[in-house]
């Protein structure tokens, strides 16, 4: 079933970063690390997640090999985007996760088998540089909530905001 309720969204900013978005007003399940020169803010709606690398190696190209190593992705054509009013690109994967079996013997002794769901995303990803920063901005959706959710994404996209630091 997919998630078809409004986000609530708030303005967030990452003043070390000279950069500001939106994300979700409900921060209970927001994480933002820094580790060293790397900045990660990581959102998760169940059905939508956004996601923030900035530091050194986030680009396009480092994403996709984050997702070969433990999936099997398919990914659309870079394409040119706008973030900032800088020149950005943009890319899409369709990612597939999860699947496994699992066998069991219930009380009468007979063997029998757990199925767990195997799940789809779209991964839409922007990579471009701020303030000598390379910056990777995500928004990641179950494949059921990808298309429901367009409007959702062209926002999310769209607030990011950039600033001299």
């Amino acid at each position: 079933m997919t998630d078809v309720n409004p986000y609530i969204w708030t303005h967030y900013t990452l003043d070390h970063l000279g950069l500001s978005l939106d994300i979700f007003a409900d921060q209970s399940f927001l994480t933002v690390r820094r580790d060293g020169a790397l900045t990660t803010l990581i959102q998760d709606q169940g059905v939508v997640r956004l996601i923030v690398w900035a530091g050194p190696g986030q680009t396009l190209e480092s994403w996709r090999e984050r997702l070969n190593v433990r999936n099997e992705a398919h990914f659309e054509e870079e394409e040119e985007a706008m973030i900032c009013g800088k020149a950005a690109r943009r890319q899409t994967a369709t990612v597939t996760e999860g699947g496994a079996v699992g066998a069991f013997t219930d009380a009468q002794g007979v063997v029998g088998h757990m199925y767990q769901q195997v799940s789809t995303w779209v991964h839409a990803c922007v990579s471009f540089s701020h303030a000598g920063q390379q910056v990777l901005v995500c928004w990641i959706a179950n494949k059921d909530a990808f298309a429901a959710r367009a409007a959702d994404e062209r926002r999310f996209f769209a607030s990011v905001r950039c600033r001299s630091r």
